[in-house]
């Protein structure tokens, strides 16, 4: 074991080479690592990106190769301001499975809170407003993000924050789809983990699971340092088994509109919570207003789960990334994983004006008007006839 895994390359030393529509680039600078993917820092043609790319030792597991085809596809599908665009996918010279977003500005809020840093309530509301509109978007898509903490949160320099890493997503409709769940056993960080997770309920899991972690996040930027936070194995048991309990005993003093909304998404149980984002943040709309706060909307329409403009240039959708090694192409097609927008009803077609009047009068009198008429002309015919 010990010698195959000195021959296991080291992401973080490696140089992988990419291209995309947007053009080639060499990945130099590890942003950062996780247990399947390292992501990179790179620029092509002054666009800033973010390239993650999967470990060498998962990168021939079919399993992990088709979640991560699925991420992407759930992200392109995702457009949002507060997501990352997608501009391609396909393989490094090494071979590794990769996919290159677009870099956002700013610093991610563990980092804030590393540095001693609390969330003011006016950001904390701002934060939690982009959230909520994130995860509104993505739970009407049938989605759940499962991995809401403070690294993978991004805050722009004006607040706004970006919601990274959908490693984790699962399909709401498929709890028992194990290639998309991640398989059994617990997944997530146990810092942040909803009870329900820390307990590997998977058919408990639902949108209520990720307002938990959502909640926890804001809360602990907030307190400016984890409610949370002492091993991974004391803080799933806490998870499963003890309620956050009142934000107060953390030394925390909120505003009573927004203690009342993260102690309701907090609460152990899960029907104790709120059932979706769009009831989540509804509340908090009530709750600026009650503080005062301007509302932070607009980033998307809540009517539709289409694609919105973002700056910079255009992501690519479901392209195939070129893959070149020095003379050598090929190339990875895009996942054949359907888009997870909902389905949109039919709308009945539309009746046009015309000058000879509406459909209904162009088709004439009802049939049983037309008999009546007839039968009464007839009878008077027989009448006359007898008549005369």
């Amino acid at each position: 074991m010990r010698s195959s895994a000195r021959r296991t390359p080291d992401p973080a030393r490696l140089a992988p080479t990419i291209t995309i529509p947007l053009g080639r680039a060499r990945l130099v600078d590890v942003m950062g690592q996780g247990a399947t993917a390292v992501v990179y820092a790179a620029t092509i043609d002054q666009v800033p990106l973010a390239v993650k790319v999967l470990r060498p030792e998962v990168a021939d597991d079919t399993d992990a190769v088709a979640r991560f085809h699925w991420e992407i596809e759930v992200v392109d599908g995702l457009c949002h301001p507060g997501i990352p665009a997608c501009y391609g996918f396909g393989l490094t010279s090494e071979g590794l499975p990769f996919a290159a977003f677009h870099r956002v500005t700013g610093e991610t809020l563990r980092q804030k809170m590393a540095r001693g840093e609390r969330l003011s309530v006016a950001a904390a509301l701002r934060a939690l407003h982009g959230i909520l509109e994130v995860l509104e978007l993505t739970h009407r898509a049938g989605i759940l993000h499962r991995d809401i903490k403070p690294s993978n949160i991004m805050l722009s320099p004006e607040g706004l924050p970006y919601v990274l890493d959908f490693g984790l997503i699962q399909s709401i409709d498929a709890a028992h789809d194990l290639r998309r769940t991640g398989g059994n056993g617990i997944v997530g960080t146990p810092a942040y983990m909803a009870p329900e997770m820390a307990r590997a309920e998977r058919d408990a899991f639902c949108p209520a699971t990720d307002l938990f972690c959502v909640a926890l996040t804001i809360a602990s930027g907030l307190a400016g340092r984890p409610l949370r936070g002492a091993t991974a194995q004391i803080d799933l048991l806490l998870a499963a088994q003890q309620p956050v309990g009142p934000l107060r005993t953390y030394g925390l003093s909120l505003p009573t509109a927004l203690e009342d909304l993260l102690e309701r998404a907090l609460s152990h149980e899960i029907h104790g919570r709120f059932r979706n984002a769009t009831h989540m943040l509804d509340a908090l709309r009530f709750a600026e207003e009650e503080l005062g706060e301007a509302p932070v909307s607009g980033r998307i329409s809540r009517e539709s789960t289409r694609r919105v403009d973002v700056d910079g240039p255009p992501p690519m959708r479901r392209v195939t990334a070129s893959i070149s090694d020095e003379g050598s192409t090929a190339s990875v097609h895009p996942p054949t994983i359907s888009t997870f927008a909902p389905p949109q009803p039919a709308s009945p077609e539309p009746v046009l004006p015309s000058d000879k009047g509406t459909t209904e009068q162009r088709r004439g009198p009802p049939l049983p008007l037309f008999l009546i008429a007839l039968a009464i002309g007839f009878g008077l015919f027989v009448a006359l006839s007898y008549l005369r």
